[in-house]
């Protein structure tokens, strides 16, 4: 049986609740690190049991479709092919490869594109389906797409169901200020975080960050994995 790590469990979780048309939301006041979905327990930081980490809310957006059905997507109940859900990794380091490469072969019935600051690196992806970098021998999916090192254009992103940052905390404020003017803050993507530590000038959490940068909406939306 293959076994599924606890980000898969949140990636699935989260991409079942965008199947069912509905937007994720997370309450400020349920965020604290480190910040999973799914966990029920504070243990290691003795918070009461039963208190959740982060909580799934009732729904706040309804999506309309970024995409189109592809060839051999599965269908829907009505016979219908499923819309693949579009996401953009931003990050292409060890985990941001690995995250892309998971959602990529998993059955989740995704489109996955991974961004690179590297052009080297995207363009052995594309050719060559190998980071040259990190995971050096692995070999990804044909289909994952690698962009950069330019980040992709207001357009693009507006596309996009998810936006899956695997930014390093001590660089992550500027590159969300980079990343802001591409969102348009009435129809946000799912923005997903796998950040941990603290911001050493400032002592701000990365939730605060993302205030500070997209805003209290984006803030209010953002999930952790």
């Amino acid at each position: 049986m293959k076994r599924q790590s606890s980000g898969a469990v949140v990636l699935s979780e989260i991409l079942g609740m965008l199947d069912d048309g509905q937007c994720p939301e997370l309450s400020l006041g349920d965020l604290r690190p480190p910040c999973g979905l799914l966990d029920d327990e504070y243990d290691s930081y003795g918070t009461s049991k039963t208190t959740p980490r982060a909580r799934i809310n009732d729904i706040i957006a309804v999506r309309s479709p970024r995409s189109t059905p592809r060839s051999g997507s599965p269908v829907d109940e009505n016979g219908d092919k499923k819309i693949p859900h579009r996401i953009l990794v931003l990050g292409s380091g060890n985990f941001g490869s690995c995250l892309a490469d998971h959602l990529a072969t998993s059955d989740l019935h995704v489109d996955v594109w991974l961004w690179s600051r590297d052009a080297a690196t995207v363009k052995s992806l594309n050719e060559d389906h190998k980071n040259p970098k990190y995971l050096t021998e692995h070999v990804f999916p044909e289909w994952l797409r690698a962009i950069g090192p330019e980040l992709p254009d207001r357009e693009f992103v507006k596309t996009m169901d998810m936006l899956l940052f695997s930014i390093p905390t001590p660089g992550l404020r500027k590159f969300l200020e980079s990343v802001n003017p591409l969102l348009d803050q009435e129809s946000l993507p799912l923005l997903a975080f796998v950040n941990k530590g603290i911001e050493a000038k400032t002592k701000a959490l990365t939730l605060e960050i993302i205030a500070d940068t997209l805003g209290p909406m984006a803030a209010r939306q953002a999930a952790f994995i």
